[in-house]
């Protein structure tokens, strides 16, 4: 950005200011911190995640000053209050600590920020939310650079795709479960076989193979002809058949990338944590409705109309009462009550502040 504003290449500077406050503040930073910025306990943790916001919250007011000065003064006084200078334009032009770069973990978050992209897209190929938890991610890669990342990384691409565990496939490994099938190109294939086209096309379509090679294909075509044949790479396309389930996208990242394949294959607990992340938001928007305080206590009435759906909500309700800060499941009388349309099920969710009094009690 500084050698933008050298060159007066304001537009972008701007630009450089903007992607980062947006993308790496906003839609990330915050985001990986925002559990721990909502722990009870002012633990280490939680302070120096606060610390670095407000460092950097700081430095990006004298920033966008020269830009947006108005902004940048309303900002900085409600950031800093009478520690700060009098003005935001008082500050020193903000310049980079080098003794606080560290490019290996630069070049990790550059990988787990491009296998999340990939993982989300994976996710909207199988049309499974976000909220929803899924078994596992696989990041099946071709440098050992990136699984290096990968797996030093690991907790924050569990904690951004939502998955109970990340599985790392090395460039020198296969992922067993991976198997591809070839889809012959008969403009190759008919001049180059003749009449015994189709018989090895339909060996074609019937091969299953853990390698996308022309050696894999010719062995599985070889057996099921019982003669050898001689392939070129112009006559087939591979293609990967991933297990039912499973939906893959590739990534690039650093030298190398690979694919990310999300495993949204539905089990009991899967199903129960999901609707109640469900029931979770439709509260959190509640308490929005009425406009209540982040610590406001309240207490939650849910009526499902499904029994199958209810027991799968009740087995999180300690989970659900954590997240919206309620003290308990109760009827309510009068109420915030919404009814919703949840997965096709329908729910009628009642919320209620609970007085201080009560609360302690």
């Amino acid at each position: 950005m500084t050698e933008h504003m050298d060159d007066f290449e304001n537009d972008k500077a701007a630009g450089e200011l903007l992607e980062f406050v947006v993308e790496d503040v906003s839609r990330f930073y915050i985001q990986v911190v925002r559990e721990r910025m909502w722990e009870e306990e002012d633990s280490d943790s939680k302070l120096a995640a606060y610390a670095t916001l407000y460092r950097v919250l700081e430095e990006v007011a004298a920033l966008f000053a020269p830009f947006t000065p108005f902004v940048a003064e309303e900002v900085y006084g409600a950031l800093t209050g009478a520690s700060g200078h009098p003005t935001v334009h008082m500050c020193d032009w903000p310049e980079a600590d080098a003794d606080l770069r560290d490019p290996q973990l630069e070049e990790e978050i550059e990988v787990v920020r491009e296998v999340e992209e990939a993982g989300s897209n994976a996710r909207q190929q199988a049309e499974r939310k976000l909220r929803w938890p899924v078994t596992r991610v696989v990041v099946d890669v071709d440098s050992e650079a990136v699984a290096d990342a990968v797996r030093a990384q690991e907790g924050i691409i569990g904690e951004r795709l939502n998955a109970r565990a990340v599985e790392v496939v090395g460039p020198d490994e296969t992922w067993g479960e991976l198997h591809y099938s070839a889809e012959a190109d008969m403009s190759e294939l008919g001049p180059a076989f003749g009449d015994d086209a189709g018989r090895v096309m339909q060996a074609f379509n019937e091969a299953r193979i853990d390698d996308p090679s022309i050696d894999a294909l010719e062995g599985s075509v070889e057996a099921t002809l019982g003669e050898p044949v001689e392939l070129t790479d112009e006559m087939v396309t591979f293609r990967r058949e991933t297990p039912d389930g499973v939906t893959g996208t590739e990534f690039s990242a650093l030298d190398g990338g690979g694919v990310v394949y999300v495993d949204t294959a539905l089990t009991e607990d899967i199903e129960s944590e999901g609707y109640a992340r469900e029931v979770i938001r439709r509260v959190q928007e509640m308490r929005k409705d009425l406009d209540l305080e982040i610590e406001a206590r309240i207490a939650v009435d849910l009526d499902v109309s499904d029994d199958r759906v209810a027991d799968l909500v009740r087995a999180h309700e300690d989970l659900i009462m954590e997240e919206v800060r309620a003290d308990e499941f109760r009827t309510i009388e009068d109420g915030h009550r919404k009814t919703w349309e949840v997965e096709e099920t329908e729910m009628e969710i009642a919320i209620s502040p609970v007085s201080t009094a009560e609360a302690s009690d």
